[in-house]
């Protein structure tokens, strides 16, 4: 009888055994499964994915990024003026609007995109390297006046205002604005030029707390590119923003 018991222990550990190693089977396949799906969509999946369709993107070049970009242009458009999480939006590339300059290093793209529902428009500047769309690399701008097709509005992208012809051909650095690099853009502010001097803007194309760390790099590098240009960063007023807009200290709070 004794043995009878413990053969049925054994038997009932075996099979306790066979269950849990096929649970956790079944566990591993479905999470690896959902792994290489948030790598299709990009390296993870984020708020605002599939929140957006542009609906004419096949008509430009920027196959094998649809998705990417669409994520991209909302979260610094539509994204920030309050949007309905539950809701899906549209937008298009307007005609006549896209242009292409390959750098150095990079290719920038840029284009005015429309959302036609929110009557708003704005100037969007894609930076891609090795036909990727890098992190940070989807740049909003507000337009002027006469290139707003639904009416003026509250833009909350980042503003790079030309100085007028007169400034520009007066200052050595300002006459070279806007400088567009891949992790910054410096432009020229004509709404905040002081008694004290010039002012200019520098965009820093990085947002959320986790690249924060890298933020004092890009300022410096923008700063370098500043000097490299023989005049002296302490002669202007600047302005620095992130990508959303805000403005952050020099140097950045690490």
């Amino acid at each position: 009888m004794q043995i009878e018991k413990k053969r049925l222990r054994i038997l009932i550990s075996i099979v306790v055994g066979v269950v849990v190693l096929i649970v956790a089977s079944v566990a591993y396949y479905a999470y690896n499964k959902e792994k290489n799906l948030e790598s299709e969509r990009g390296k993870s999946i984020s708020l605002y994915y599939n929140m957006l369709t542009i609906e004419n993107i096949k008509d430009f070049p920027f196959k094998g990024v649809e998705d990417d970009l669409a994520e991209g242009v909302f979260g610094v458009t539509i994204a920030k003026h309050g949007y309905d999480k539950d809701s899906r939006y549209t937008g298009t590339i307007r005609d006549g609007s896209y242009s292409s300059d390959i750098k150095s290093k990079y290719t920038q793209k840029e284009f005015i995109f429309d959302a036609p529902s929110e009557k708003k428009s704005w100037k969007i500047i894609v930076s891609m390297v090795n036909d990727r769309i890098g992190t940070n690399g989807v740049l909003a701008q507000c337009l002027p006046s006469e290139e707003l097709k639904y009416g003026p509005f509250e833009c909350k992208a980042a503003r790079f205002d030309e100085v007028d012809s007169s400034t520009v051909s007066a200052d050595p650095l300002i006459s070279k604005l806007p400088h567009k690099a891949p992790y910054y853009t410096i432009s020229g502010v004509a709404e905040s030029k002081t008694e004290t001097g010039l002012a200019i803007r520098i965009m820093l194309n990085a947002n959320s707390d986790s690249t924060k760390k890298f933020f004092l790099g890009y300022q410096e590098d923008a700063l370098s590119w500043i000097r490299e240009q023989g005049v002296d960063p302490a002669n202007y007023k600047i302005v620095w923003r992130n990508l959303a807009g805000n403005e952050v200290p020099y140097p950045i709070t690490q």
